[in-house]
């Protein structure tokens, strides 16, 4: 009788289903909510733990559809940086290719609106991604103002995009995303000579005008770095002086660091961070009608239920994996 219902369930919702979340609810008819991620570094399961098992990919997607059903508020789905990797020790795993292309399908599936472009997430792309056939739905959304090409100075990928969203009532919201990463002598270290990190307030300065004439009611800066470094005070100041409401996530959160749902306010743009390794999902709400901000991280844990075509992409790449393995030399791993 159970796995009737639980088929059941499967089949009418195939979104996935959820039960509410404890926290208040903070949408409002002219809000505007931005669901956030950062240093996942390549991790598609649960944590595992004992006392609470947060995480698992499968588990993240229903939490974001559920949010996403709520009519009354447009709804943003962006990562701030470290998705493939958060240090260049991961870079040698060989099923870090497998892995990686298993993320890209299903956010290319989940329709995510950006991906920040961590600097160990090029290492990743360049090494082992950049020749493969990502979908076009996920490659779209890779973003990075100051990775450039060293002799020309000009961007690797898409240095911002502008993303409009409609209302019910017929109106629409605009939303303008750029994306920086810290910088870190691994670059030349692993042979990326052609390529440089440029200062991340000049890169975000020079592409603000540009979403400013797009007519973005929202800049929403995404950054692989933490939020407590020297340069967030001058990000920050050119965000303030140009006049356009602006928020930073900060993606380079570390295992060690407890997540917090804390807003930190900088020259009067609002700062928040990530979890990691896809344990919380952030849940910035932006009235757009006051400017109050209102910032909760989301347990991804086992009240959610993801659709049936997300765990059929997790199992297609789980199983390909293993299929490729030597069982002679190498143990088999589990994906999810």
């Amino acid at each position: 009788m159970k796995f009737v219902l639980l088929l059941f369930l499967l089949l009418v919702f195939p979104y996935g289903v959820v039960c509410p979340a404890a926290s208040a609810d903070l949408s409002s008819s002219a809000s505007l909510t931005l669901l956030y991620s950062g240093s996942r570094c390549g991790k598609l399961r649960s944590c595992g733990c004992v006392g609470k098992n947060l995480g698992g990919i499968e588990r993240e997607c229903g939490l974001v559809n559920y949010y996403r059903s709520d009519d009354k508020t447009v709804c943003y789905y962006v990562d701030a940086g470290g998705l493939f990797s958060c240090g260049n020790s991961l870079l040698a795993h060989d099923d870090l290719s497998t892995i990686a292309l298993c993320l890209s399908e299903i956010y290319a599936s989940m329709r995510i609106d950006a991906v920040n472009v961590g600097i160990y997430d090029y290492l990743v792309y360049a090494k082992q991604l950049k020749d493969l056939n990502l979908p076009s739905g996920f490659r779209s959304c890779l973003l990075s103002a100051n990775l450039v090409d060293r002799a020309t100075s000009e961007p690797l990928f898409a240095p911002f995009r502008v993303v409009e969203k409609p209302r019910l009532d017929g109106t629409s919201e605009t939303v303008g995303i750029i994306g920086v990463t810290r910088s870190d002598s691994v670059l030349e270290e692993m042979g990326c000579r052609d390529v440089s990190v440029a200062d991340e307030t000049s890169a975000v300065a020079r592409y603000l005008p540009r979403l400013k004439s797009a007519g973005c009611r929202l800049v929403v800066v995404l950054r692989y770095q933490n939020n407590h470094d020297a340069s967030l005070n001058e990000l920050t100041k050119v965000l303030s002086e140009s006049g356009l409401p602006s928020v930073v996530i900060c993606g380079n959160s570390a295992a060690t660091a407890r997540p917090s749902d804390e807003i930190v306010s900088h020259n009067g743009v609002r700062v928040v961070s990530s979890s990691f390794e896809g344990r919380h999902i952030g849940r910035l709400v932006v009235d757009c009608a006051s400017g109050e901000v209102k910032n909760h991280l989301e347990d991804v844990d086992n009240r959610y239920i993801s659709s049936p075509r997300i765990v059929s992409i997790l199992s297609r790449y789980h199983q390909e994996y293993n299929d490729s393995l030597s069982t002679a030399s190498l143990r088999r791993i589990k994906l999810y």
